[in-house]
């Protein structure tokens, strides 16, 4: 599906939800070699989920942020929404996490995830800095996990 989506396809969609030129250029640049459906995706992406949902923990006073970034070889998926859930229960192994995620998916990626999240559960606390002025946030990728501060805020600077 990403590869039918056209520079026209873009420039619509910009259109449509008033998204600046200057924006998409920057989308580009961070992603050398990307098809048009892929920046596409992460314009959508940020324009419905990531740029509100900072504005929400930058309202709150103890939240935690996380993004997944382990990118699924199946379809050209990436990290696509909905990805992380075989990882975050440890159900890789099932028929529908299998067609998203494919055989080869890190169980040591699920292990960190899902441990995280029965921490949260049990303690509220599921093992990195809960979400402040520097903007701490687990990205969850294969090799390893890691805390990574205002990822990506060039982009997310855009839409402010």
């Amino acid at each position: 599906m990403v590869d039918r989506v056209t520079r026209l396809t873009i420039r619509l969609a910009m259109l449509k939800f008033k998204i600046k030129g200057r924006t998409a250029k920057v989308y580009r640049a961070n992603r050398p070699g990307a098809l048009h459906g892929e920046i596409l995706g992460a314009l959508a992406t940020d324009l419905l989920l990531r740029v509100p949902l900072n504005r929400l923990a930058d309202a709150r006073k103890k939240t935690f942020v996380y993004e997944f970034g382990w990118r699924s070889p199946m379809e050209r998926l990436g990290a696509c929404h909905a990805l992380e859930i075989g990882f975050v229960f440890d159900t890789l192994r099932t028929p529908g996490q299998l067609v998203l995620a494919g055989p080869d998916a890190p169980q040591e990626l699920a292990d960190a995830m899902h441990h995280a999240w029965i921490a949260f559960a049990t303690s509220g606390d599921p093992g990195w800095p809960s979400w402040d002025e520097t903007r701490p946030a687990m990205l969850f990728d294969h090799p390893c996990p890691t805390v990574v501060r205002a990822i990506r805020d060039d982009e997310l600077n855009l839409w402010r």
